[in-house]
């Protein structure tokens, strides 16, 4: 388990040299063995096809053994001569059967009393390829090549000369030399296998393995040296199809955009923050009028009823901007927040834009400011909610209006492209700086040249608005020059 345990800690590199050294030498095991194998085979089957017809040539040159005609211990004598002469061969005399009847070896070696005569039946007729194995008489397992020669007396099957190929005397004084021999040869030739694919696979995997140390220590330069992924440099590289190239360059794509979301949570906070100061005071400034007035009206016993009906119409209307202020907090965090929901029916946007101007006229009429209304299509009719909607262009009238001066001019117009409605609300009014135009839909913003920056208006009607028409899967747009005048469009799916 330890030696598990410290194999998964190695690094990638480490690991696939391990794991290819292994197999290489499992498969040079392999390997070997199979040549090893081959090897065997085809000895045996060149030394059985070089020696096949000893025991026939045998037979026809010794006179006795051709005509059938001999005894055991001159049998014993001949096999004891040619095994001097050839000691890697073992004499055999079998009869009919395959019991062993003659032979020149110890006989307390012999341990088979007759073996299986198919194969020598398969060697005589040649009926099967090279090599064909039988068995030893001098052991009870082993089989061995052999060569074999039918002996007749008369025409009548009388035995066979069955002559090992290898006996044991050769296979002790071989196995002592093949040994020293082939284990050195098999030694050197698998450490020099292994050290030459080592050395390769190490250099190689090294080659494979560097794009990915490179990208581990990109990585550990963001979450250790650069929290906040303000990174001057990318790793550079190439546009090749190559998998790891294209994983360092999601990894740079990925740490730009960790960038850039990390940027603008910055600036959201700071906005946050700049937010939650600026309503603090907005609030503190209503509720602390509420309380003086309502606190003197406890305290004071001698206001007259005039001085005392002033002092609670005060109060109400502070308590009036604070209710409005909340409300209108509630509906930004609701909108941002997704929790809006819509309630879409078919409408008149021309009457609805009628009815909106009307709610306005008693305002207008004492700034003494004309409406215009232009319309293409009277009966234009719309698919949206009628709640949101309204909600959007009364509070662009209500902002053209605080900011158009005294006998001014608001002109609505409608038209209609390209499935879309689209609605215009142009004023003639102070008009905003280039500058400041995309920050007007920002909460809390209010543009430098507002003639009205009373306390019932904090700068969150421009941004309910904006979040209400990206909820109806519309679009705003403001356009404004100082001095001239203000102009917000609307487009709105039909």
């Amino acid at each position: 388990m330890k030696l598990i345990k410290k194999i998964f800690i190695l690094s990638l590199y480490q690991r696939l040299a391990l794991s290819l050294t292994a197999f290489v030498i499992i498969l040079v095991s392999v390997l070997l063995c199979l040549s090893n194998n081959i090897q065997l085979q085809t000895k045996l089957k060149a030394e059985q096809n070089l020696h096949q017809n000893l025991a026939r040539n045998l037979v026809n040159d010794n006179q006795h053994l051709s005509e059938g005609k001999f005894d055991y211990a001159t049998l014993k004598d001949l096999f004891h001569t040619q095994m001097l002469l050839g000691p890697a061969f073992e004499f055999y005399f079998l009869d009919e059967n395959g019991k062993i009847l003659s032979y020149a070896v110890p006989k307390e070696s012999v341990l088979l009393d007759s073996i299986d005569i198919n194969p020598i039946k398969t060697l005589i007729n040649q009926s099967q390829a090279l090599p064909i194995f039988a068995q030893d008489p001098r052991s009870k397992n082993v089989t061995k090549i052999f060569s074999a020669s039918a002996i007749y007396k008369n025409s009548e099957l009388i035995g066979y000369l069955y002559i090992i190929i290898g006996g044991q005397q050769y296979d002790e004084v071989y196995s002592i030399f093949n040994d020293q021999n082939q284990f050195s040869n098999e030694l050197y030739l698998l450490l020099g296998t292994i050290f030459a694919l080592l050395i390769f696979l190490l250099v190689l995997f090294y080659f494979f393995t560097r794009p990915l140390n490179k990208i581990k220590k990109y990585a550990d330069k963001i979450w250790l040296e650069s929290p906040n992924f303000d990174l001057k440099n990318d790793i550079n590289w190439s546009q090749d199809n190559n998998e790891i190239h294209q994983l360092g360059r999601s990894v740079n794509e990925m740490t730009r955009r960790l960038q850039n979301q990390y940027n603008q949570l910055q600036k959201i906070d700071i906005q946050r923050k700049t937010l939650l100061a600026d309503l603090s005071h907005d609030l503190r400034t209503p509720l602390a009028s509420l309380t003086g007035y309502l606190e003197t009206l406890s305290i004071q016993t001698t206001l007259t009823d005039e001085q005392q009906t002033q002092f609670i119409q005060v109060a109400l209307r502070n308590a009036t901007v604070l209710t409005g202020l909340i409300d209108q907090l509630f509906e930004l965090t609701y909108l941002e927040g997704g929790q809006i929901k819509l309630h879409k029916e078919n409408i008149n946007l021309t009457e609805l834009l009628g009815d909106i101007v009307a709610k306005f006229h008693l305002i207008a009429t004492q700034k003494n400011i004309t409406f215009k209304f232009n319309a293409t299509d009277h009966n234009l009719e719309i698919f949206t909610d009628i709640g949101k909607l309204e909600r959007i262009f009364s509070n662009i009238i209500d902002n053209a209006i605080r900011h158009t001066q005294d006998n001014g001019e608001i002109t609505l117009s409608i038209s209609q492209k390209n499935n879309q409605c689209i609605v215009k609300v142009k004023d003639n009014g102070v008009g905003i700086a280039q500058e400041e135009l995309s920050f007007i839909f920002d909460a809390h913003y209010q543009a430098s040249n507002s003639e009205n920056k009373s306390n019932k208006n904090v700068g969150l009607g421009l941004a309910i608005t904006k979040n209400l028409v990206k909820l109806l899967d519309g679009e705003i747009e403001v356009d404004s020059q100082l001095g001239a005048g203000t102009e917000f469009t609307c487009y709105l799916a039909n």
